[in-house]
C-alpha cells in the first residue's frame, strides 16, 4: 500500500467515521492488514464475513483500501454484503482497483450515482486518486465528465478574466498569454453553451485590435513595428476571429502585415525568445496559417508554409504541436498529419500529460494543446484511452482556486506586470496553460473554436 493510499485511508477514515474503532473481530482485524492466509482460516472456521469493524469500516472495506483482490474475493464468496455504494467509493480512493472487484459491487447492486466524502461523485472521486480504472467504471456506469468540466471551467474562467485585463491595462499589449489565449479560451466556453462575462468579452475584443486600426497603409506595406510580431499578429488575429471580428478592416489589415513577414523559405520567424510560446518558427507558421486561411486569396502563402513543416524537423513539444496543427490548417492529409500525430501519441507520460520538453515534467500548457492538435487531427476522440489519460492529467491538476500551475522556463526579457494572477513570476505561462486546459477540457462538450 503506498503512502498516497495511506493518507487517502486516513481522509476516508475521517470523512466517514466519528468514532476511531467499532466492534472489532479477528476477522476484521486480519483484513485490515492484509493477511490473506488468516482471513481464509477465519472464514474456513465460520467467521461472518459482515462482522466486526475497524475504523467504522467491514471486513469488505480493506481489500478495496489496498486493492486486494485475493482479500475481496475470500470475503464476497464468503457472502459479503456488496450493494453499498460506499464500497465503490473506497475503491474509488485507492491507487488503482482490480477491474473483477468493480464488477462484481457493481453486479451485487451497488448504485455508482451517489455521492461519497466531501459531496463527490464517484467520478470526480476516481479522477482526483488518478484511479484510471475506477474513472472509466464510473463512465461506462453512465457518469459523465460534462458537469464536471463546466463546474471547472466557470471556476478558471474569472481569475483569467481579471488578470487579462489588469495585464493588458498595464503592459499596454494585445500578449499572447494575457489577451489571445484569454479571448480563446472564452470563446471556446461559450461555444460550449456556457455563461461568460459578455462586458470583459466586449472589452477584450476591443483591447485586441486597439493598437491596429487606422493602420492601413503602413501594415500593408509592411513597415509597421510590431514587438514579437511574428507570433502576436496572428495569435490576435485568431483570437479575434473566434470573438467575431474576421470581418474587420483591422483584421484583413493584419493578414496583409502578415504575408509580409513570410520568409522565402515559407516559413514565419520571431525574433523573441521566451520558450514555450515564442522562439520558434512552428509557432509563428501555424497561426499565420491559420489566421491567413480566414480569408481567401492567400493559398499560395499557405502553400509555401505547409512545403516548409513538411520539410522541418521539431525539437520542443510546442513544436510538435505547432507543426501538427499547421499542416491541419494548410489542408494536409494523410502520411504527414498521422506521422505529427503518432510523434506527440509517443510523447504522453505514464501519468497522462506531456511535458514542454521530453526532460521536463508534465504540465497544462503542453497537455492542454497537445489534446487540442490531437484533436484537431483526428488522432483523439473521446472516449479513447490516451484521450481520458489527458483529460483526467488536467482534471487532476487543477488548483482549488481553479487555476493550473506551469513553472517558468524563459529568461525575463521585458519588464515584469503583475497581473494579479498566482504564481509570481510564473504567472504569464501560468495563465496561458490555464487558458490550454480549458480549451482542451471543453473539447470534451464542443468541437474546437478555432
Amino acid at each position: 500500500m503506498s503512502s498516497k493510499s495511506y493518507f487517502i485511508f486516513t481522509v476516508i477514515l475521517i470523512a466517514l467515521a466519528p468514532a476511531v474503532y467499532g466492534q472489532q473481530t479477528d476477522l476484521v482485524r486480519a483484513a485490515a492488514v492484509g493477511d490473506l492466509g488468516a482471513v481464509k482460516r477465519l472464514l474456513q472456521s465460520g467467521a461472518d464475513p459482515n462482522a466486526g469493524k475497524q475504523y467504522q469500516m467491514p471486513p469488505i472495506a480493506f481489500p478495496l483500501i489496498m486493492n486486494r483482490p485475493d482479500i475481496f474475493q475470500a470475503l464476497a464468496d464468503a457472502g459479503a454484503d456488496l450493494g453499498s455504494s460506499v464500497l465503490l467509493f473506497l475503491a474509488a480512493y485507492a491507487d488503482d482497483t482490480a477491474p473483477q472487484i468493480v464488477d462484481r459491487i457493481l453486479k451485487a447492486g451497488a448504485s455508482a450515482n451517489g455521492t461519497g466524502p466531501k459531496g463527490r461523485d464517484l467520478l470526480s472521486a476516481a479522477i482526483n486518486s488518478g484511479n484510471r480504472t475506477m474513472t472509466r467504471a464510473a463512465l461506462k456506469a453512465g457518469l459523465s465528465y460534462d458537469r464536471i468540466i463546466r463546474e471547472r471551467v466557470a471556476k478558471a474562467l474569472p481569475p483569467v478574466e481579471a488578470s487579462s485585463e489588469r495585464f493588458t491595462k498595464a503592459a499596454g499589449c494585445a500578449s499572447c498569454h494575457h489577451l489571445s489565449l484569454p479571448v480563446l479560451a472564452v470563446t471556446a466556453a461559450r461555444s460550449a453553451g456556457m455563461q461568460i462575462d459578455q462586458d470583459w468579452l466586449a472589452r477584450s475584443r476591443e483591447a485586441l485590435l486597439h493598437h491596429y486600426r487606422d493602420r492601413h497603409d503602413e501594415l500593408a506595406a509592411g513597415r509597421a513595428r510590431i514587438t514579437d510580431a511574428g507570433t502576436a499578429i496572428p495569435y490576435v488575429v485568431v483570437a479575434a476571429s473566434a470573438a467575431g471580428q474576421a470581418s474587420e478592416s483591422a483584421v484583413d489589415d493584419l493578414n496583409l502585415y502578415l504575408q509580409k513577414l513570410q520568409h522565402p523559405g515559407g516559413g514565419w520567424g520571431t525574433g523573441a525568445r521566451r520558450p514555450p510560446i515564442e522562439g520558434n518558427s512552428f509557432t509563428a507558421t501555424a497561426l499565420s496559417i491559420r489566421a491567413l486561411g480566414i480569408h481567401a486569396g492567400s493559398r499560395e502563402a499557405i502553400g509555401r508554409a505547409k512545403t516548409w513543416l513538411m520539410e522541418s524537423v521539431p525539437q520542443s513539444t510546442e513544436d510538435k504541436v505547432m507543426r501538427t496543427l499547421g499542416l491541419v490548417w494548410a489542408g494536409a492529409r494523410g502520411e504527414p498529419v498521422e506521422a505529427a500525430t503518432r510523434q506527440l501519441l509517443d510523447l504522453q507520460r505514464p501519468e497522462g500529460g506531456w511535458g514542454q520538453t521530453e526532460t521536463l515534467e508534465s504540465d497544462p500548457y503542453s497537455t492542454g494543446e497537445t489534446l487540442f492538435a490531437l484533436a484537431a487531427a483526428g488522432a483523439l476522440k473521446r472516449g479513447d484511452e490516451a484521450w481520458l489519460r489527458g483529460i483526467d492529467y488536467l482534471l487532476r491538476t487543477q488548483q482549488d482556486d481553479g487555476t493550473w500551475f506551469v513553472r517558468s522556463r524563459s529568461a525575463p526579457a521585458q519588464p515584469f506586470v503583475d497581473s494579479g494572477f498566482p504564481y509570481g513570476r510564473h504567472q504569464f505561462i501560468s495563465t496561458a496553460g490555464t487558458c490550454w486546459a480549458v480549451i482542451a477540457l471543453l473539447l470534451e462538450i464542443a468541437p474546437p473554436a478555432f
